[in-house]
């Protein structure tokens, strides 16, 4: 017959297997549940069962990422009886929204319905906000590296809701953002996401309505398609750059990685 310190110790091991086993699955548990958060949390999920009411009208809220292409998503909304963002009577008023000082519209919201935004590619959104600078009737800047760094430099050092939140961090936003949509491929998620969510019209195509048109006096300082390599910044400028948008650089590294691994359709 056993002793009993053979058997307590058979025990203990015993014991000891089944809390390394349940380590272990709780461990892989964990890891898949991260890496469903990181993958869901960057985008994309638009292919979800539809989320409609009784009477079928499609249930979506938009947030208003600055320079995203958003004011297309509002005009077509409008046009399709969905009131997003400055079309949303809830966000009109006063300018100031918790820490922000900017439009209502253009600052990160909850929202009590589903909700889809549109991110786009760090350095590209900024360069579309030095374009749309370049073509204001105050325009003091034009297409050249020079003054882009210094635009850069001045405005990245400065308040991060400046330019009415055009510059605010995308990653800021998608803590409230249920569906992100490309804006490389805005046409082909916005249309997805409609239909998945069971928008049965015929049109679903956004008009581009935010190309930057000179103001009388300013045709020569505007470019609608003034562009920079990313190496055209300065060192100091670059820095300032990757400090600011960390999240948001990791966020686009995080899905361009997805849609290679076949994880988000285009």
């Amino acid at each position: 017959m056993e002793s009993g310190a053979k058997a307590r110790a058979r025990k203990h091991l015993a014991v000891g297997c089944l809390v390394v086993v349940g380590v272990i699955l709780g461990t892989t548990a964990l890891v898949a549940s991260l890496w469903w958060e990181e993958a869901n949390e960057s985008a994309w999920d638009v292919f979800a069962p539809g989320n409609t009411n009784a009477t079928g009208r499609v249930q979506l809220q938009f947030i208003h990422i600055p320079k995203t292409g958003g004011k297309a998503i509002e005009r077509w909304g409008k046009a399709h009886g969905f009131e997003w963002g400055k079309y949303d009577k809830s966000l009109t008023g006063d300018k100031r929204r918790g820490q922000f000082r900017c439009n209502k519209w253009h600052t990160p919201q909850s929202t009590k319905l589903e909700s889809f935004c549109v991110v786009r590619q760090p350095f590209d959104r900024v360069q579309s906000e030095f374009r749309y600078r370049t073509c204001t009737k105050d325009a003091t800047m034009w297409c050249d590296a020079r003054v882009f760094n210094a635009w850069m430099r001045d405005v990245l050092s400065g308040p991060v809701d400046a330019n009415d939140c055009h510059l605010l961090p995308q990653r800021a936003y998608l803590d409230y953002c249920d569906n992100a949509l490309a804006f490389d491929e805005m046409q082909d998620h916005f249309t997805r996401l409609l239909r998945s969510r069971g928008f049965h019209g015929p049109n679903t195509t956004l008009t581009v309505v935010n190309r930057p048109v000179a103001s009388r006096g300013h045709e020569t300082e505007c470019n609608p398609e003034c562009a920079f390599a990313y190496d055209t910044l300065d060192e100091d400028v670059r820095h300032i750059f990757e400090a600011r948008y960390a999240k948001d650089i990791e966020m686009w590294s995080v899905y361009l990685e997805n849609r290679s691994r076949g994880l988000i359709r285009s």
